[in-house]
């Protein structure tokens, strides 16, 4: 099953009750809601990440315990056997794959995103519902995956190994001009997803990455500002058969607020040379 579902392949299965669905639309802090914010497909309930986190985290949107997981994705109806269809309103997919990580971290393997999101069911005119969704309580069994999530202490480990290499999904100029860790890579999430917000052909993405030179290493570390975006480069990984991907959690947020961790800044030749 691939990783990625399209709205003509969700249409012919909305009506399973075995598939749920997950809104996992995400606005920075402070940020507008979208004007579909209403909207939903099916009976989809929203997957809030800054409210699914580490409550005693000192950055946001970090990932909880198994047992907070296990809680709130009961509370969203959702049990470990479901298929999980996840959806983000905005045009990239960018938090749907936060989601969908998350869930594998936790064990969770039938979980698919939509391509184009709830903006591109809505330009096929697809039938929505309005207002939030009233899902019935469930048990969720949460098996957490520690090779999937990364600290700082792992990916410090990591600087002087010869068989690991960190991407970086932020844009070239934060890349650039605000510092990454040593020796990462620049493959800028966004140079994966074409105007109307679905994902680029598989084959362009891999030829991204092999130009990049990642496609061959034994370990691969994904990060970015907040642990948000690493998890588009995970999730195409993912779909080129690389199943170990690990995300750094805190990201740039975490390493870049840490004096002792070593830094870089400038223009480099590892992967994107433009924004």
């Amino acid at each position: 099953m691939d990783a990625l579902i399209t709205t003509e392949e969700l249409a012919a299965i909305l009506d399973n009750p075995e598939v749920k669905l997950l809104d996992g639309t995400y606005s920075l802090p402070g940020g507008a809601q979208p004007e579909t914010a209403h909207l939903r497909i099916g009976n989809a309930v929203a997957f809030d990440i800054d409210d699914i986190a580490d409550p005693a985290a000192d950055y946001a949107h970090m990932m909880p315990d198994a047992a907070l997981f296990a809680e709130k994705l009961g509370a969203l109806g959702i049990t470990e056997t479901d298929h999980v269809i996840v959806y983000a309103q905005m045009n990239t997919g960018m938090a749907a794959c936060r989601v969908w990580w998350m869930l594998r971290a936790f064990g969770h393997e039938n979980v698919q995103i939509l391509d184009g999101g709830l903006m591109k069911w809505l330009r096929e005119g697809r039938t929505v519902g309005v207002g939030p969704a009233a899902p019935e309580y469930a048990e969720y069994k949460a098996g957490f995956r520690p090779e999937l999530v990364c600290d700082a202490a792992k990916v410090e480990s990591c600087l002087q190994a010869t068989d690991t290499v960190l991407i970086d999904a932020r844009d070239n100029l934060r890349f650039v001009e605000h510092g990454r860790i040593p020796g990462s890579v620049n493959l800028p999430f966004l140079s994966f997803f074409a105007e109307d917000g679905c994902f680029l052909p598989l084959d362009d993405c891999r030829k991204a990455f092999a130009d990049a030179g990642v496609l061959n290493v034994k370990n691969v570390v994904a990060t970015c500002g907040s642990g948000v975006t690493a998890c588009v480069l995970a999730f195409l990984l993912f779909r080129m058969g690389r199943k170990d991907v690990a995300v750094y959690d805190g990201s740039w947020t975490e390493w870049g607020a840490c004096a002792h961790l070593p830094k870089e800044k400038g223009a480099t030749t590892r992967g994107a040379t433009t924004g």
